[in-house]
């Protein structure tokens, strides 16, 4: 059986597909129109991803003029579909079926509601009857994305924050979904010790090697920079909670040789150095420019400690996973409430969603460097287990049903 995974959004379906060639299937990756970022080459040190990769044109012309035997065409060769961004709705477009999709967030909440800006009336009868045909072609792009994701036989999230669950109802999919995660690190290079033998393939290592000499302590922080000026109240990070929980840190232990690592990447990269500014932290916050995923994985493998959203409580997501992978003790806030069930236990980590909270968790890396390592530690275990190994399990059992 031939299996295609369609699109990468922060490459998710990357890691999928080499999970499971690891396991002996044959499974391809199609890039839809990638962000530079999310291309098979940031998250990988060889090029062995060209023997399995192969990129779409269905972004090559507007959604309404693409026809259905084009992406028949591109599709005809695969038994089972998998699916991320707008792939349900170029496939329910062509009348085929996604199997399994893999939401990342826009695409499920954004994308299947969106409206459409269209001025209908114009200067003449012709004009008018010509925004009519644009209006109704835009909105089928939403509209499609919509069907499309109902008409999949599974939608793959895990467990979201309560207010995120609506969606699932709204759309219509509660029966498809499935509270599974999708394996998006891949653990055989990603790890404590394997990341080592890639040190001499990265640009970044000797940059990274300096910090580490030069500072007792790193805290590494790659989220998104989105607490200001928001899109909506999913995009919201906490970082500036970051910010202030770090100078009530750098006020308590004002001797101590630390520093903050962050990325010039979001919507508020200079409020957050405004307020940093304002903190008198300029000296103990090194930016990052966007780095390739490769390169964000060197830099944790140098961190202490690693933090993430500090906003909707999410419990799994990028950023949070892939300290984990690299056996760094991560802080962020998760609410436990909602998720005590869904495992038999939760991963280890420092829960934080207030300033003092905050400085209280980085206060362990002064008093109790030992805790840290071990949740560090233990988070690795955990992940290899229940959001790696299982989940392939689960993807795997479908598949499989899908051939009797």
């Amino acid at each position: 059986m031939k299996i295609a995974c369609i699109g990468n959004m922060n490459n998710f379906l990357f890691n999928l597909t080499r999970h499971l060639r690891d396991r002996g299937l044959d499974v391809t990756l199609l890039l839809l129109k990638e962000y530079y970022l999310f291309l098979p080459q940031a998250d990988s040190f060889d090029q062995e991803y060209k023997l399995y990769t192969k990129q779409l044109k269905w972004y090559d012309k507007p959604f309404w003029k693409l026809t259905k035997e084009e992406i028949k065409k591109d599709i005809e060769d695969y038994d089972f579909i998998i699916g991320c961004d707008a792939s349900p709705a170029f496939l329910y477009k062509a009348g085929i079926k996604l199997n399994i999709f893999v939401p990342l967030g826009e695409d499920l909440y954004g994308l299947p509601f969106r409206k459409v800006n269209q001025k209908i009336i114009g200067k003449s009868l012709k004009e008018t009857y010509s925004n009519i045909i644009w209006y109704f072609r835009k909105r089928s792009y939403p509209k499609y994305q919509k069907k499309g994701i109902q008409n999949a036989d599974y939608v793959f999230m895990n467990q979201t924050p309560k207010k995120f669950e609506k969606i699932f109802k709204k759309l219509g999919i509660i029966k498809q979904r499935k509270k599974i995660d999708c394996p998006f690190i891949y653990t055989p290079i990603f790890n404590p010790q394997s990341i080592k033998n890639y040190y001499h393939k990265s640009e970044m290592t000797s940059f990274f090697q300096q910090i580490r000499r030069k500072y007792d302590y790193v805290i590494f922080h790659h989220s998104r920079h989105s607490w200001k000026n928001i899109r909506n109240k999913w995009s919201y990070k906490g970082n500036e909670k970051l910010i202030k929980g770090y100078y009530l840190f750098k006020k308590k232990y004002p001797d101590e040789k630390i520093c903050l690592v962050t990325c010039e990447y979001g919507p508020d990269i200079s409020e957050s150095k405004k307020l940093i500014k304002e903190y008198g932290l300029e000296s103990d916050v090194i930016w990052l420019p966007k780095l390739n995923r490769k390169e964000i994985m060197i830099g944790i493998s140098f961190a202490d400690i690693g933090v993430g959203d500090l906003g909707e409580g999410w419990l799994s997501y990028g950023t949070v996973y892939e300290f984990m992978a690299m056996g760094v003790p991560v802080m962020h806030y998760r609410d436990d409430v909602q998720y005590k069930n869904l495992y038999p236990e939760l991963y280890p980590m420092i829960n934080a969603n207030t300033e003092n909270e905050i400085k209280n968790g980085l206060e362990l890396l002064i008093n109790n460097k030992q805790k840290c390592i071990e949740i560090g530690e233990n988070g690795r275990k955990w992940l290899q287990k229940y959001a790696i190994d299982q989940p392939i399990e689960q993807y795997l059992a479908i598949i499989n049903e899908h051939l009797k």
